[in-house]
């Protein structure tokens, strides 16, 4: 029944992942503990989750988390976009074997995928009196390779004659994988889900999926979050032992904050930061429009212009799309309020028809609902007044039109 062209779409390990995300987003937690978190794979989807507001990361693996720290940090986006609610990242190296009750104990929610094959039997029973006797977190994710799906597998490719991995030192059946997590719910107190991923379509031997899950949750109704702090800012005794908890890096996301309402020239100005971000973005990637005006008949006049004159590079964004940015919908508060500082927000410096100003930083038309911006320097402002028979000052760099 072997077969070695067995193939998952999507990929197994994105399966994984998205049901992990899903999974901690039913479960509403807002702190996420990923024991073996190797190069920070499952960290990088969880910051993406907006109900996410501190996620720890924890390897023994120093060259892997130097990749989690890097892949954990904002994008340019991020800075834009801003997330609804505070985020914060800490990755941490530690060995699973030694107790970090002071940093651990009490968080929403500890997830190790893939992890407790790669465990020789003292460090697993470390493992798991550690998360469910010490840290005692309302909920613990575990996945494990389901051992009854290698039938499916070329065996040939196997190590040691039976595992998927170089580095497993074992493979669960469902049923050894249900005994274990339901010996920890005997031993600690709490009630276990199954799930997986990765099932075949056609399974005529019922081997279940690729890749089983056990969802744990405590029993405790009066559980409350302990120590929610962040580690990074705690002196912990933890940190002084010899191998004992290190942070190597720390992740901030900017985020959607209460502040009070800001000024038309403070709206328009945060406008204008994202629009320059965003032509940037498109500069950089070469993915922006661009506008030639040598339409003289005149060939010489013409080839003396095309020497001078660069193009204008331009980037639209219809209003609501503008609406749609976090960074100045905090600022904005209402769409009402951005519309009406992009119309009356600035004094103008020039005016070129009656629906169009020139702002403290570049030229701004109403028209239909869109925003136009564009790159100017001094020489094509020289441009644009000779076409235009328009006055601008020296700060003029963007041309915007709506």
């Amino acid at each position: 029944m072997t077969d070695p062209e067995v193939t998952f779409n999507p990929p197994l390990w994105m399966q994984r992942r998205s049901v992990l995300n899903r999974i901690l987003q039913d479960l509403c937690v807002k702190q996420v503990v990923d024991l073996g978190c190797g190069e920070g794979a499952i960290l990088d989807i969880l910051v993406h989750n907006d109900t996410m507001e501190h996620l720890i990361g924890l390897d023994i693996d120093l060259k892997a988390l130097e990749i989690a720290v890097h892949q954990t940090k904002p994008a340019f986006y991020d800075l834009d976009q801003l997330r609804p609610n505070p985020m914060r990242v800490e990755i941490c190296h530690g060995d699973l074997s030694i107790p970090f009750e002071q940093a651990l104990q009490g968080r929403d929610c500890i997830v190790s995928m893939e992890v407790i094959e790669h465990l020789h039997e003292p460090v697993l029973q470390k493992f798991q009196e550690h998360v469910f006797g010490l840290y005692k977190p309302k909920y613990v994710v575990v996945s494990t390779p389901n051992a009854e799906f290698n039938v499916y597998f070329d065996s040939s490719k196997f190590y040691h004659g039976k595992f998927r991995h170089d580095d497993h030192k074992f493979e669960w059946t469902r049923k050894e994988f249900e005994n274990w997590a339901h010996s920890m719910c005997n031993l600690y107190g709490y009630n276990v889900e199954f799930t997986g991923v990765g099932f075949k379509k056609d399974d005529p031997l019922n081997a279940g999926p690729c890749t089983q899950i056990a969802i744990f949750k405590t029993k405790d109704e009066d559980w409350a979050c302990g120590n929610a702090g962040f580690i990074s800012e705690m002196k912990l005794k933890e940190m002084d032992v010899d191998g004992g908890l290190a942070v190597k890096g720390v992740n901030v996301y900017p985020h959607l904050q209460d502040e009070s309402v800001l000024s038309d020239t403070d709206i328009v100005n945060s406008v204008i930061h994202y629009l320059k971000t965003e032509l940037s973005n498109c500069h950089k990637y070469g993915s922006m429009q661009t506008e030639n005006h040598d339409d003289d008949s005149d060939t010489e006049q013409s080839a003396e212009r095309s020497r001078t004159r660069k193009r204008i590079l331009t980037i639209s964004k219809e209003l609501d799309a503008l609406w749609d940015v976090f960074s100045i919908k905090q600022k904005c508060k209402t769409r009402h309020s951005l519309k009406n500082a992009l119309l009356n927000g600035c004094n103008p410096v020039l005016k070129i028809d009656r629906t169009s100003k020139m702002l403290n930083d570049g030229l701004f038309f109403v028209k239909s609902g869109r925003v136009w911006s564009t790159f100017l320097d001094k020489e094509q402002l020289d441009e644009l007044q000779e076409r235009m028979t328009v006055t601008y000052d020296d700060a003029c760099t963007f041309l915007f039109s709506n």
